[in-house]
């Protein structure tokens, strides 16, 4: 049973960040769930329950995770840059949801996989089920981004090649933007087509880490 805290507990910057209320708008036209594109008569019976939220601290800085009963729906730096867009991807496919500041095992799982990762435990990762909820371009592009193998990473454009979609880096790069899952679904190893890194919601500065963070270490545990 998820333990509850109370909402004053968190930091006031911090609650200013994870969007206490969300205005709600009309019901979403997809409603993806664990990957998988839901008929319209069963979205229709479907009634949204809890999001369970949480701040993890990482050597980065704060970041938000929320849960649906189906899985993590968010992980997310706690920065101002990423609040706009985050309303928006909650109002849309969680509008029916009441936030509530609560551990469960989605959340657990998913600070044990930070602490794995920042230790460099790279052979102890176990991704913890996924609620994304996207168009099915967006869901097409998260799902590529978890193929890119630690340490590696491709441009936009090889991004595009790899979805079907070889004129459409553009998009690719916009559906990046919106991934609501950082880290575990790695948008952080899409860089630009002349390497240069372009583009991230913790920060430019945080993305070159990540990435050298993986490349060194991979390389240290590389037989």
């Amino acid at each position: 049973m998820a333990s509850r805290i109370a909402k004053t507990s968190l930091p006031p910057a911090a609650r200013g960040a994870l969007f206490e209320k969300t205005a709600p708008l009309d019901p979403p036209q997809k409603l993806l769930i664990n990957r998988v594109l839901m008929p319209w008569g069963r979205r229709k019976k479907m009634k949204e329950h809890v999001l369970n939220r949480a701040i993890l601290e990482t050597p980065y800085g704060k970041m938000v995770a929320m849960a649906s009963e189906k899985g993590l729906a968010v992980l997310e730096f706690v920065k101002p840059n990423r609040r706009e867009m985050l309303t928006k991807h909650l109002n849309k496919w969680f509008s029916g949801c009441e936030i509530v500041d609560a551990d469960d095992d989605f959340i657990k799982k998913t600070r044990e996989w930070l602490n794995n990762y920042f230790s460099s435990e790279f052979d102890r990762l176990s991704t913890p089920p996924l609620d994304m909820r996207g168009t099915e371009f967006e869901l097409k592009v998260w799902q590529a981004l978890q193929q890119i193998p630690l340490g590696q990473t491709i441009s936009y454009r090889q991004l595009a090649h790899r979805i079907g979609k070889p004129k459409g880096a553009r998009a690719v790069g916009s559906a990046n933007r919106r991934n609501p899952v950082s880290i575990i679904v790695p948008c952080h190893r899409v860089i630009g087509q002349n390497g240069l890194l372009v583009g991230y919601g913790g920060g430019l500065d945080v993305k070159q880490a990540l990435i050298t963070h993986e490349r060194e270490n991979t390389r240290m545990h590389s037989p």
